[in-house]
């Protein structure tokens, strides 16, 4: 069963195959904040995702009752890299942070982490973020420090990206310093809230204020319109002059009439690298020449009576890539048809067998559900996935199992 209200965007149900991108790597490396550097954090989410077995994740911990003090989560890399779970426990003398590094919704004891010497409600791990080339189900991993802090008066949790991308790109045929902030701490180096710093005059110090470049579209440097590529790993940079531009005018077709578009936001990008953002529908963007995908969308519609929110991230171009030639305009569809499949995996220990099923929603355009939202007057409550198991003709379990 399904419950998901996604009527108003249409279904195709079938089984596709798409194929992803390659990603460029560069010089970029990370590089640890020294001690006492001042960090952008944001808030932990609270609580634990709605598909996790709370007693199944601290089951190894064996925790008293009264140690139970906060719990949290974060996703860190690609949208679809899995959730992890932050759990802090303990008095005020004796607080832990467990962290779920593994990404197996079950806390082992040597995923405890160390107080940092100067705070005993602050913690510093090395995490890996998870990035996916095209529909490839095998991550690759790169390592950050992260730093978790709780702060008792508010029972709340701050994470930040401890550290930063560091390396050079070429710019006007000089070799040039670079380095990218991860501001909203959540494993990706190259969305539109991370920060950009640049040496373009090449005298060997960055200057934070006149030398910020933002992370996406393209931008006049040096009396040139440039384009300004990377990579969500943070590990390729250009800055390549524009010499030719088209135009794509993104559409959105809903099934229901009574549907209207009340926000849209999202990019556009392409196979260099370039992400240009999505604000309106049926007004044309200038894009630099190239080959086009969308990146992301985040879409809220009405129908009259209820506000609905749905959240797409590019699952890989394949077929779905939009050519682009000088002076052209091409109209592009966000979504199109969209094509519900299932993975099935089973999970064996001693006489007990757990059947995982994940249903992925795909749209024609290349990008895959992983998040939807319902409310009265505005979307506020999780509207997810939803799994009946029978045995036989015995139902056995329901339950949400996420959107990836």
């Amino acid at each position: 069963m399904i419950r998901l209200s996604i009527a108003l965007l249409g279904i195709v149900v079938a089984f596709s195959e798409v194929i992803g991108r390659q990603a460029d790597t560069d010089s970029f490396a990370f590089s640890p904040s020294a001690s006492g550097t001042r960090l952008t954090e944001v808030l932990l989410t609270d609580g634990v995702p709605p598909s996790y077995d709370v007693t199944a994740l601290v089951a190894e911990l064996e925790l008293p009752a009264d140690e139970r003090c906060w719990k949290g989560w974060l996703t860190y890399g690609a949208a679809r890299s899995g959730s992890i779970a932050v759990w802090i426990v303990g008095q005020p003398e004796n607080r832990r942070c467990y962290v779920d590094k593994n990404r197996d919704r079950i806390f082992q004891l040597g995923e405890v982490v160390a107080s940092t010497p100067t705070d005993a409600d602050e913690w510093v791990t090395d995490l890996d973020a998870w990035y996916f080339v095209g529909a490839s189900e095998q991550p690759e991993k790169q390592t950050s420090k992260v730093r978790f802090r709780f702060d008792s008066g508010s029972s709340t949790c701050q994470v930040a990206t401890a550290g930063t991308m560091n390396g050079s790109v070429k710019f006007d045929g000089k070799i040039c310093a670079a380095r990218f902030e991860d501001r909203n701490a959540n494993g990706l180096w190259f969305d539109p809230d991370d920060r950009l710093f640049v040496d373009l005059n090449a005298d060997g110090k960055i200057n934070s204020i006149v030398e910020r470049l933002p992370c996406e579209g393209m931008r006049m440097i040096g009396g040139r319109l440039h384009a300004i590529s990377g990579d969500a790993s943070g590990r390729s940079l250009a800055l390549t002059p524009v010499l030719e531009k088209g135009s794509i005018v993104p559409k959105l077709g809903l099934d229901n009439s009574n549907a209207k578009v009340i926000s849209i936001k999202g990019a556009l990008g392409s196979d260099s690298g370039i992400n240009i953002p999505v604000s309106n529908i049926d007004q044309a963007i200038e894009v630099p020449v190239g080959n086009w995908f969308v990146k992301d969308i985040r879409i809220e519609v009405s129908d009259g009576e209820n506000a609905f929110l749905f959240q797409f991230e590019s699952l890989g171009t394949g077929d779905a890539m939009i050519v682009v030639e000088g002076d052209q305009t091409t109209d592009v569809e966000l979504l199109g048809p969209l094509t519900l499949t299932a993975t099935v995996n089973s999970v064996s220990s001693g006489r007990e067998t757990t059947i995982l099923v994940t249903p992925m929603l795909t749209s024609k355009s290349g990008c895959y559900l992983h998040g939807s939202e319902i409310g009265k007057e505005e979307p506020t409550d999780e509207n997810r996935l939803a799994a009946l198991s029978f045995f036989r003709e015995v139902q056995i379990a329901v339950g949400s199992s996420g959107f990836s």
